[in-house]
């Protein structure tokens, strides 16, 4: 008797057990396509706020050349002008720092010429002796930049 109970509660049992895992199922499921939309949706806010960046960079360009181009119209000598700065600031630079360096050349001869080792020496053994001392390793790099510079940029506006 017990077993003809058990029987056909076993059976109603057994048909809701498919039914618990499929909502089961189901609930993971929605849940999963939840996150993915939620991910979705974050990545199109991300390409909306990319792409809006992208159209202020575009015109953020697009009024620098306007500008140029303003100026251009307006004052045809701008442009040479924009152009010669670079180099004008740099034939400053290089002329005072030769000033610097034929002064501290001039210092350093003055004093080599009132040492008692060097009072027979002639002006061009003086002058062998001094240029190591003005002209170092620190001064051959910084020549050797400038002119790296604007000779390397002129092979790279020639290929361009």
């Amino acid at each position: 008797m017990i077993t003809a109970l058990i029987g056909p509660l076993v059976g109603l049992l057994g048909a809701f057990v498919p039914e618990f895992f499929k909502t089961s199922q189901d609930k993971r499921d929605k849940a999963h396509e939840l996150a993915i939309m939620e991910l979705q949706l974050k990545q199109q806010a991300q390409g909306a706020q990319q792409k809006l960046e992208e159209v202020q960079t575009v015109a953020i360009a697009q009024e620098a050349v306007a500008l140029q181009e303003s100026y251009r119209a307006e004052l045809p000598y701008s442009g040479r002008l924009a152009a010669s700065v670079r180099p004008v600031v740099t034939y400053l630079f290089v002329f005072e720092y030769m000033a610097i360096k034929i002064a501290l050349l001039c210092a350093v001869l003055g004093s080599m010429s009132t040492l008692p080792w060097n009072a027979e020496a002639s002006f061009w053994a003086a002058l062998e002796k001094a240029i190591p001392l003005v002209w170092g390793e620190a001064d051959m790099g910084l020549f050797g930049g400038i002119v790296a510079f604007w000779f390397s940029g002129r092979a790279i506006a020639k290929k361009g």
